[in-house]
């Protein structure tokens, strides 16, 4: 009975509105730093092997660069899943994570077509942040009816980059709708 790894949405707010995503229906309350806190220690008690930080976006909640050096003074594998708009901002409260993955979709006009005008260069902008920080990442690419066709895109980027890539399928279920980035 040991959570080896915990997936937590420390929020459900984002600063895009991907066209695909169904957070900002889901968003409700979120734990305090206190309560986060609480709840990191009990599971690092209970031998918590690996985090995934995500949301919504991460980088909103102004404690994760905590959240994060303590999970790894625990000794917990540490990785956050960012939209990467706020990575040069927050590169700082990211340096002990073991890995950042930065969500991309495709090419800069298929990808901001997805999550946003202007999404694509912010993210690839948050990618070369870490890297020069020397943190590892990876970038994410959900391959929709929009992006499928760019796959190829996403590896070259991450050739360049030195950086690895994955790709996961969308939800069948969500409708492509025009997306919007928020300040």
């Amino acid at each position: 009975r040991t959570p080896l790894l915990v997936q937590f949405l420390v929020t459900l707010r984002c600063n895009l509105r991907r066209a695909y995503c169904e957070n900002p229906e889901a968003a409700g309350d979120e734990l305090d730093h206190d309560e986060v806190m609480a709840m990191l220690r009990e599971l690092a008690d209970a031998g918590m092997r690996k985090i995934a930080f995500g949301g919504g976006e991460p980088l909103l909640r102004k404690e994760l660069g905590e959240w994060i050096r303590y999970a790894r003074s625990r000794r917990a594998y540490v990785n956050v899943v960012t939209n990467g708009l706020l990575l040069p901002r927050r590169v700082d409260d990211l340096a002990e994570a073991d890995l950042v993955v930065v969500s991309i979709d495709g090419p800069e006009e298929a990808n901001d077509a997805v999550r946003g005008q202007g999404s694509y260069r912010k993210a690839v902008e948050g990618l070369r942040a870490c890297r020069e920080r020397g943190i590892k990442t990876m970038i994410s690419a959900v391959l929709s009816s929009a992006t499928v066709d760019h796959v190829d895109h996403i590896l070259e980027l991450a050739r360049e980059l030195d950086t690895t890539a994955i790709f996961q399928p969308v939800d069948p279920g969500y409708e492509l709708a025009r997306p919007s980035v928020a300040d």
